[in-house]
């Protein structure tokens, strides 16, 4: 049924109760009044009908703004501020946001209608419309007040969700580590309790607070009633059609009396969420880079046809409270040629994920210059230069990016050279079926996906580390070859130091310097 048709249903429906309340109400009953009446009780079912939709177009647009924000971002951006800040506001934020043009909908309805029912009781008795009046603005007051003390076990309740995304991401990622410590596992159990206690604590004092103030509410209500009902007659000259009018409005009145002080709570509550949405943008906002980062189109060609040049590169990492030892890596003075086969070695801690992170594009370097072929290149022009697979790689489970149709056979062929097109499947969709496999055939998985983007600077962050030694030997003596043929800048970062030997340059770091370049 088309809105229209809804909303002549909804009219006629009206009509009847409109023709069985002036029934009951008698002829007196004044026509103005009843009027604005049934606009105020349209108004409200009208509005009503359109708060789903409304809900919906606006988790929609809340979660796209944050999502362009957050795919604009730099990786440095999204790592200082952290995947559980952003799942929490993503999923939790948004969605109660969302919630918000319902709630105010829906108190203006409730507000309308009081509104007339005010103004029919001021035009019948004067003393009713002075204590109904009186009893709103006390009890709204207090509900702001009592709202206002709940918010504060909001905030921490919020703050505590944030805590507990990533305990259960621990609890999850590491459960490996988690069952073979009996004394880990008490420890992560008993923190994920404490957690999950003190939110349910703070969630019940909030709602104790507001479960007084309705008690409260629908106290001081009765006590309204029961002197328009029974003091009002005793003390002022009223007739039973007037006594009957006074009732129905009253008993009218109190569905949208507790609407308006349940949806001031709401509103607060949304406050607390709203809050923490405008932050996640502020944050994102402030943090963008200042270089054009409108993704560059996929059909554009990138060449790495000489060299990648590091110039003074210098990363600071941002200073962390409480912390002061600051890790700098560099100045870093390097050229890396195309057509070569390069190995970045050093110890923990020594800088080489830094190192690849700026090689990347994913760091901006805090000093100096970056430049391929001699032109100097933004973080974001260097990211469409590589293709990477970290130590840390997430493997989707669709393949994003490339033009699966048109690669397929080669595909095909890349994962029987890895030895694992037996164990995956690839719809038409790019969807791959089954990812439950080693860490080592993951990379190779990988590996076969990254094949097809056919970047000019390839990177592997400990690639070999997980592989059999069948597969060890094949990446060090065969596909780095290979890639070296085809052109390709090939950087790797290793610790095999049976294998440097297939290098034409080695890059050693200590300490965030390069102390051998060779």
């Amino acid at each position: 049924m088309s809105r229209l048709g809804k909303n002549e249903e909804a009219y006629e429906i009206l009509k009847v109760v409109y023709k069985k309340r002036k029934e009951f109400l008698g002829e007196n009953y004044p026509e103005t009044i009843n009027t604005l009446y049934n606009m105020a009780i349209v108004l409200s079912h009208l509005s009503r009908f359109d708060e789903s939709i409304t809900l919906y177009n606006e988790v929609y647009e809340k979660r796209v703004k944050i999502i362009q924000k957050i795919v604009q971002s730099s990786y440095e951006v999204i790592e200082k501020i952290g995947q559980e800040k952003i799942y929490v506001c993503l999923n939790n934020d948004v969605a109660a946001v969302a919630n918000i043009p319902g709630v105010i909908v829906r108190f203006a309805s409730d507000v309308l209608t009081l509104f007339f029912c005010f103004g029919y009781l001021y035009s019948k008795n004067a003393y009713s419309f002075a204590a109904s009046i009186s009893v709103i603005i006390i009890n709204t007051i207090i509900s702001f007040a009592i709202s206002k003390i709940s918010a504060k076990y909001w905030e921490k309740t919020r703050d505590i969700q944030e805590i507990f995304v990533n305990q259960i991401s621990d609890l999850i990622y590491g459960f490996k580590e988690i069952v073979l410590n009996q004394k880990r596992r008490k420890e992560v159990e008993d923190e994920l309790y404490d957690n999950a206690g003190n939110s349910a604590k703070l969630s019940k004092a909030a709602e104790i607070k507001k479960l007084g103030f309705n008690m409260y509410n629908s106290f001081v209500y009765n006590f309204v009633f029961g002197v328009v009902v029974f003091i009002f007659p005793l003390m002022l000259d009223l007739d039973v059609n007037e006594l009957r009018e006074n009732l129905l409005i009253i008993f009218y009145m109190i569905g949208p009396f507790g609407g308006i002080t349940y949806e001031i709570s709401e509103i607060m509550q949304f406050r607390v969420n709203l809050k923490r949405v405008n932050a996640m943008i502020d944050e994102l906002d402030k943090n963008v880079q200042k270089e054009n980062r409108e993704l560059i189109e996929s059909k554009k060609i990138v060449t790495c046809s000489e060299s990648i040049e590091f110039s003074n590169v210098e990363y600071t990492y941002a200073n962390v409270e409480n912390d002061e030892y600051c890790f700098t890596l560099g100045p870093i003075n390097i050229k890396i040629n195309s057509g070569e086969i390069n190995f970045i070695i050093g110890g923990n801690g020594s800088g080489k994920s830094t190192l690849a992170k700026l090689l990347t594009g994913l760091y901006t370097p805090t000093n100096g210059d970056i430049r391929i072929d001699g032109v100097k290149k933004s973080s974001r022009e260097l990211n469409e230069y590589y293709s990477a697979i970290f130590s840390d790689f997430h493997l989707f489970k669709k393949l994003y990016g490339v033009d699966y149709e048109r690669n397929k056979e080669l595909l095909k062929k890349i994962l029987v050279r890895m030895k694992i097109d037996k164990k995956i499947n690839i719809d038409d969709d790019g969807c791959i079926s089954n990812i439950s496999l080693s860490t080592g055939q993951k990379k190779r998985l990988a590996y076969s996906i990254l094949s097809l983007e056919d970047k000019p600077i390839v990177l592997f962050d400990e690639w070999a580390a997980e592989q059999d030694p069948e597969f060890r030997e094949f990446f060090y003596s065969e596909l780095l070859f290979d890639l070296k043929k085809q052109g390709k800048c090939v950087i790797v970062i290793t610790h095999d130091d049976r294998y440097f030997g297939c290098a034409d340059n080695v890059i050693k770091l200590d300490e965030g310097k390069i102390v051998a370049y060779q």
